[in-house]
């Protein structure tokens, strides 16, 4: 089983340690035109077994540490350019199975880190550019979409892969293979 241990400022590590390598892969692929780092997630990679045998405290404490080294890292000096606080995420749902993300559990964790993300890391985010979206995540989208303020609906992209260069992403900061 899988245990939360202390957050590190309180001594000790978070388990399992390889989370965002092997159970959420993330990556940082480069900076976009304006500086903001780019976090590339594939969805199809995701290990949904491991991920949901975990305690949803958990999930939630390892991804706030990605993010909040993400912020760290986006908020270094870069010599001659200005410092930039936000990152653009980049959803690759390219073989991602409708199984693993319409269960119970994976809705569960969903609806804590959206919660989590929204309370803490609102001011984080510059973008989040999905792609390969299935149709039914497209539909559903179009549903909600109407109903957020236009703020909110400038944060999100739906794209194909040939688009994710008109979504501000470069070509050099796409997802590894």
């Amino acid at each position: 089983r899988y245990a939360a241990t202390p957050a590190p400022p309180l001594g000790g590590g978070l388990a399992p340690p390889d989370f965002h390598e092997a159970i959420w892969p993330t990556w940082v692929c480069g900076r976009d035109a304006w500086g903001h780092l780019v976090v590339v997630e594939r969805l199809g990679r995701v290990d949904f077994d491991r991920l949901l045998a975990m305690p949803v405290d958990a999930i939630l404490r390892l991804r706030m540490d990605a993010l909040d080294a993400l912020q760290r890292r986006s908020a270094r000096p870069r010599p001659g350019r200005p410092r930039v606080y936000k990152c653009v995420f980049l959803v690759d749902c390219r073989d991602c199975s409708y199984v693993d993300v319409a269960r119970r559990e994976t809705v569960r964790v969903t609806a804590a880190y959206a919660r989590l993300t929204e309370r803490m890391y609102a001011d984080a985010v510059w973008k989040n550019v999905i792609v390969h979206a299935p149709a039914v995540l497209r539909a559903t989208w179009s549903l909600v979409d109407p109903l957020l303020d236009p703020e909110t609906r400038e944060l999100i992209a739906f794209v194909g892969p040939e688009d994710v260069g008109a979504a501000g992403v470069p070509r050099r900061a796409r997802w590894p293979d």
